[in-house]
């Protein structure tokens, strides 16, 4: 719910161009969330992960999110996407849902201030609830969301085996 969310100050902030692609894939390739869904599931090697997560953020800017947010200043070497999920609609109350982030190693801490400012853009454009979704393992993204206002929603469970020889798999 919007009207808990603490809108923590943060840094200025602008939306991504298309100019920005090539540092947003950069940034997305380099900025590796050993926690991110991706890159933590062993289906998927890290140069798959990795190529995935520049895909994204490229058809991100491109049309594919509501919003792709970046830092104002400087190389956009951080960034956060949101889409407004408007088939969870109901009585003209959209939801937003935070889908993809990367912030560099040059940008520590501004994930604080790129979830601030994507939540602010939600409740600006009557966004009643905002979902962000990450691994139960990701302490340091949860600890930020909380700081946020936001609250514990759900968890799932992914689980998995590898097999070792071909004969494990008959």
């Amino acid at each position: 719910d919007m009207q808990n969310f603490n809108f923590i100050d943060g840094f200025p902030t602008r939306s991504a161009e298309i100019e920005d692609i090539p540092d947003l894939r950069l940034t997305a390739v380099k900025a590796v969330n050993p926690f991110d869904r991706f890159h933590s599931d062993k289906f998927f090697s890290a140069k798959q992960a990795d190529e995935f997560m520049a895909t994204f953020i490229e058809n991100s800017v491109n049309g594919f999110a509501d919003e792709v947010i970046v830092p104002a200043n400087g190389q956009a070497n951080a960034f956060v996407t949101g889409k407004y999920l408007r088939d969870l609609e109901s009585n003209g109350v959209l939801v937003g849902k935070n889908v993809l982030t990367a912030v560099s190693k040059e940008r520590k801490g501004w994930y604080t201030h790129l979830i601030g400012s994507l939540c602010k853009r939600f409740s600006e454009r009557d966004v009643r609830t905002a979902l962000v979704t990450t691994q139960s393992t990701n302490r340091a993204v949860h600890r930020v969301l909380f700081e946020h206002g936001f609250r514990f929603g759900r968890t799932t469970h992914v689980i998995s085996t590898f097999a070792k020889s071909e004969k494990d798999l008959t």
